[in-house]
């Protein structure tokens, strides 16, 4: 979890080569369990293929986003 002034980014790491909807169930949950005071800018899962968009706030991102090779 990334925070700055209230603004969140969620952060889910994975193992695999390709990321779904139903990896960033955890990210969806907690968006919904957030109040008032914090929003939930982005939500991304980390894994080992290709970038492409999961939902509305939501992306798979490959590792190499975070650490280039």
């Amino acid at each position: 979890m990334l925070e700055k002034d209230g603004q969140l980014v969620a952060l889910e790491l994975k193992t695999s080569r390709r990321a779904d909807q139903k990896d960033a169930t955890g990210i969806t949950a907690f968006r919904a369990s957030l109040g008032r005071t914090c929003t939930l800018r982005r939500g991304v899962v980390l894994h080992g293929g290709q970038a492409r968009p999961l939902g509305a706030g939501l992306w798979a991102l490959p590792w190499r986003w975070m650490v280039p090779e």
